[in-house]
């Protein structure tokens, strides 16, 4: 310890060996940064960064919900009165509609005219996008909302969900299939599992364990197969006195009887 204060001290702080406390740290803790060993400095600052990183992301995050929830508010009545009580009932609603508008937009539009009794023959002129937003805009979410719940709630032959991270990756599903990253549900979940940090860490752990399972299973495996193959070997035999093996010797050479 008094070896790294010496070398410490005779640096400048801009020496890049970690000498400057973080930016956060109160003066108590950053007068005594540069008594710490280099391992701890370098340590410490690094996982500083790393929290500061994570902060920043999860601000980001929340500055995109606030936005979008500002933007439902702004029009909850019109929503609601078409059955669309969230925020993020409408986002999912949004994300279907979109979705199918991309597959069969014809069909698409006739379907929302069917649902809300609007006249829309097949015979009609073509609709500037213009005069089909308001339309857009309150029906979008049906058929989404029915999608993703079809998604959301999917299950197995075992009867588990397929999808059991759907809840906690959403965000993320809706940036990708926005930026066109992802061409359907299915692509957009698979990718954002692992682009999620919270789901990316549970699926390694998952990995992990399995991989412990598996090694466990072939120890005992193996060490079953080596007790069958000790087992089966010739026992020891008893060791002979002397006058034993020399009784077996002359007997052999025929000076004794058997």
């Amino acid at each position: 310890m008094t070896e790294d204060k010496t070398v410490s001290s005779s640096l400048p702080q801009d020496s890049g060996d970690f000498f400057m406390a973080p930016s956060s740290y109160e003066k108590e803790f950053a007068d005594e940064f540069a008594a710490l060993p280099l391992k701890w400095r370098r340590y410490l600052t690094i996982r500083e960064d790393m929290f500061a990183q994570t902060v920043s992301e999860l601000q980001s995050r929340l500055a995109l919900c606030q936005w979008f929830e500002e933007a439902f508010q702004s029009h909850r009545s019109e929503l609601c009165a078409n059955g669309i009580a969230s925020a993020q009932d409408w986002l999912k609603g949004i994300i279907a509609l979109e979705q199918e508008f991309c597959r069969n937009p014809a069909e698409a539009v006739k379907q929302l005219a069917a649902a809300y009794g609007v006249v829309y023959p097949a015979s009609a002129p073509a609709t500037s996008s213009a005069s089909l937003q308001p339309l857009d805009n309150l029906l979008r979410a049906k058929i989404i909302e029915k999608q993703l719940a079809d998604f959301a709630l999917d299950k197995d032959e075992q009867g588990e969900l397929k999808h059991p991270y759907y809840q906690d990756v959403i965000v993320d599903i809706c940036h990708l299939l926005s930026h066109g990253a992802a061409q359907g549900l299915d692509e957009a979940y698979d990718m954002a599992i692992w682009l999620n940090q919270s789901t990316r860490s549970k699926l390694l752990s998952q990995q992990i364990q399995s991989a412990l399972k598996d090694k466990t299973k072939e120890a005992e495996i193996s060490k079953e197969a080596a007790f069958a193959v000790v087992g089966k070997s010739t026992p020891e035999t008893k060791p002979l006195t002397l006058r034993e093996e020399l009784e077996q010797r002359f007997a052999a050479l025929g000076y004794i009887e058997k």
